[in-house]
């Protein structure tokens, strides 16, 4: 698998920002429509936005590089898709789900009302998703339609694995009063 992923683990941004526009597609065909995209429409939506986005980026790559980013475009997005928790997304009540913060791909409810984000990503380690969590956590705490911070959920296109992080105390996202500030 690490030899057919070489493009997420050498151009991890570029895959990622293309599968998460495929997987936000996803959400907003069953959000909007109430209707489940298939694994392969997933995969064909992230290479449209491929070729759409980045043609300049084809343009650098001879025709095997071409190939190699396609083909790790089209895996991580049917990873996704594929994925125990796409699936459990697509079986979520469309009235569950909320307008995603900034940073996040998804945003819904559980049964109780507990909110929760997902974010589709290539990070490198948990410092990188700990920190987009404050992130996303801020950023709902700045919209009036958050009552508190999410529980924010991660999956790596980079290895398949869905990590979880609790949403961080109010205390790390209020602002240092200006008095106690260091200079």
């Amino acid at each position: 698998m690490i030899d057919r992923l070489a493009f997420i683990r050498q151009v991890p941004g570029l895959v990622e920002r293309i599968v998460r526009v495929a997987a936000r597609e996803a959400i907003d065909a069953k959000r909007v429509h109430d209707r489940t995209l298939a694994v392969r429409d997933i995969a064909n939506v992230a290479l449209a936005e491929l070729d759409r986005t980045f043609p300049a980026a084809h343009a650098r790559l001879d025709g095997v590089g071409r190939y190699e980013l396609a083909e790790a475009t089209v895996r991580a997005a049917t990873a996704f898709a594929q994925s125990r928790l796409a699936r459990r997304l697509m079986r979520v009540p469309v009235a569950r789900f909320r307008s995603a913060p900034a940073g996040a791909d998804v945003a819904l409810v559980d049964r109780t009302g507990a909110p929760h984000v997902v974010r589709i990503e290539a990070f490198a380690s948990d410092a990188e998703r700990v920190a987009c969590t404050r992130t996303i956590a801020a950023a709902c705490a700045r919209e009036a339609s958050v009552l508190r911070a999410p529980a924010v959920h991660f999956f790596s296109l980079r290895d398949g694995k869905l990590r979880s992080f609790a949403a961080p105390p109010a205390s790390i996202l209020a602002p240092t009063p200006l008095a106690t500030r260091a200079a």
